[in-house]
């Protein structure tokens, strides 16, 4: 097969390195077809987890936190960014220093958030579920102790996480005996101000993310956006009353 069709989508499956090695070893086991039906069954699975839920389409009153290549990567951002512009954020490797880019940059995640109509389950309904909710977008609102983002180290280029827990920066909040972390990568930080908000030490939060795991004791969900919950009717009321000229 030609390298320009092998390399199509339809023709590639995403392996971690063990079970590359393991499928590259056992060619005989792992044929092509059997390699394109497990690529369709996790498809499958994937487009299952992503149904689960109900269309999550909060205002947040801030934007603190956007993980700009899960969310390009996420299936309900199809089609909502244009080439260029997909291009554009594709090569970002932060939020931080981009001067008055971060305007543009903002318009475009923006415009996304608010037309995706990804569907989410509520975080307390997620913990009830259990495994079965693991890979699929939660959405929450809560209290959070904020923990590790302190540190110059952290707003420097170059910065990476460690996958330590008692090290990286992260958000959790407490349901019975269960911790639920939301390990935060300082690059996808929108600005000093949010900064200073993952530093306060608890935090009211919402937004959308992934749950990747869950046991009796530990929850981690891959946040996709975080940030200050929508203002109260009354709250929104009276800013708008402020906005309005004379």
């Amino acid at each position: 097969m030609l390298a320009a069709l092998r390399n199509k989508y339809e023709n590639l499956i995403l392996l971690c390195p063990n079970h590359h090695e393991e499928a590259d070893a056992e060619e005989e086991h792992f044929s092509s077809a059997v390699l394109l039906e497990m690529k369709a069954q996790h498809e499958a699975w994937v487009e299952a987890q992503f149904a689960q839920g109900k269309e999550w389409q909060e205002e947040l009153s801030t934007v603190d936190y956007v993980n700009v290549p899960r969310l390009l990567l996420d299936p309900a951002a199809a089609g909502l960014i244009g080439e260029s512009d997909r291009a554009y954020l594709a090569a970002l490797t932060t939020l931080r220093d981009q001067g008055f880019h971060i305007g543009t940059i903002a318009h475009i995640l923006g415009q996304v958030v608010a037309k995706w109509n990804a569907h989410a389950v509520p975080l307390s309904a997620a913990l009830e579920i259990g495994e079965g909710a693991v890979g699929a977008r939660i959405s929450f609102e809560e209290t959070f102790r904020t923990k590790n983002m302190t540190g110059a180290e952290k707003r420097r280029p170059g910065f990476e996480l460690s996958g330590d827990l008692g090290e990286d920066p992260h958000i959790y909040v407490k349901e019975g005996d269960r911790k639920i972390v939301f390990p935060l990568d300082p690059r996808w930080v929108t600005t000093s101000t949010a900064f200073t908000h993952f530093t306060s030490g608890i935090a009211s939060l919402a937004g959308i993310g992934l749950l990747r795991a869950i046991d009796g004791e530990l929850a981690i969900v891959s946040p996709l956006v975080v940030g200050s919950p929508p203002l109260s009717p009354e709250m929104k009321a009276f800013y708008d009353a402020m906005s309005r000229p004379g």
